[in-house]
């Protein structure tokens, strides 16, 4: 059975001892196990100190944090208490970013507990997608046409994102497909696509980026060996601690400011933790979310290695302009 060692109405925490047989765990003995309504899944950790799994979490709670963050916070913690760390310095300064393995299928729950760990090992897979940071190191923008992609090939965009949605369009394939085709003839430029992942590999993107909730319908290994780059969103630890677990091309957090482009129930990141995370993780990180000439300096401050912009671009009336006014700005801050 599963040691529940913290419960509270929203689900558990557990851990298990002496997970060993994989390469990419070899340093790990043990892995907690979280049950909350956001995540579900396993982090791998160093040897299970349960007064300081207990404390970490706790404090966590205590400072506004839900447990799906706690959870992460608490594996923070363990990997810092074997380098002398307190809580608060395990947090500020992890010796690691702990990966949130996903379960997908709850029944393995009910299974005995040396199944349970068959399991974990048989299902966990490796991933690593090449950076992008070459091109995501400046002004990212995200269009919602062909023409509006058309105009930022023009302008020299080095990478732009392609987001539409199903009900926004009723052709997406041909969208998707004339897109790419015009991508073709800008070999300096290189061309995302928001959400559709099969489109992307069929016509030959060069990349595709998932948010957090597409996640759960991608075929993961299928991106990874057509080739294409990998961008993923963020909005909170356990999101960050997922991402790290793909070791995509970059990780994009936010919001930073408040913003109208996607309805979201999380609270803005502010550019405290966007400084927080770019510091601390090892992939390209690029700030979106209410970004804006206005605060473009405040966020090159952070040391982020760029910017993805939605509403300064498409709403604006010279979409053109707007790119190289933004992109001069970034790069003289």
């Amino acid at each position: 059975m599963l040691r529940k060692l913290i419960k509270t109405p929203r689900g558990y925490l557990s851990y298990i001892r002496n997970v060993r047989g994989l390469k990419t765990l070899s340093s790990y003995t043990d892995v907690l196990f979280c049950n909350w309504p956001f995540a579900v899944g396993f982090i791998p950790v160093p040897n299970v100190n349960k007064n300081i799994l207990i404390d970490s979490f706790n404090w966590s709670i205590e400072n506004g944090f839900i447990e799906e963050d706690a959870s992460i916070h608490a594996a923070m913690s363990l990997f810092g208490f074997y380098e002398k760390k307190n809580i608060l310095n395990s947090i500020l300064f992890p010796a690691k970013v702990p990966e949130l393995i996903d379960l997908t299928n709850k029944n393995i729950l009910s299974l005995p507990i040396d199944k349970f760990k068959k399991n974990i090992l048989d299902n966990y897979v490796t991933y690593s997608f090449p950076t992008a940071e070459k091109y995501v190191d400046g002004v990212y923008p995200i269009v919602n046409s062909l023409e509006l992609l058309h105009q930022m090939f023009d302008v020299g965009a080095k990478i732009i994102q392609l987001r539409v949605k199903k009900n926004q369009y009723e052709n997406i394939y041909q969208l998707v497909q004339r897109c790419c085709k015009l991508s073709i003839k800008y070999p300096d430029s290189k061309l995302f696509i928001n959400d559709h992942w099969q489109l992307a590999i069929d016509n030959g993107a060069f990349g595709v980026h998932l948010g957090q909730e597409d996640l759960f319908n991608a075929d993961i290994q299928s991106i990874k060996n057509s080739g294409l780059h990998l961008g993923l969103s963020s909005h909170s630890y356990w999101e960050v601690s997922r991402a790290v677990r793909y070791k995509p091309s970059y990780i994009a957090c936010g919001p930073i400011f408040p913003t109208m482009a996607k309805m979201m129930p999380w609270i803005t990141q502010g550019v405290q933790n966007l400084r927080y995370w770019a510091r601390v993780l090892d992939v390209p990180t690029v700030a979106i979310g209410g970004i804006s000439l206005s605060n473009l300096r405040t966020i090159k401050k952070t040391n982020c290695t760029g910017v993805s912009i939605i509403g300064e671009i498409v709403n604006n009336k010279d979409p053109s302009e707007s790119f190289k006014t933004l992109e001069f700005n970034w790069k003289k801050s």
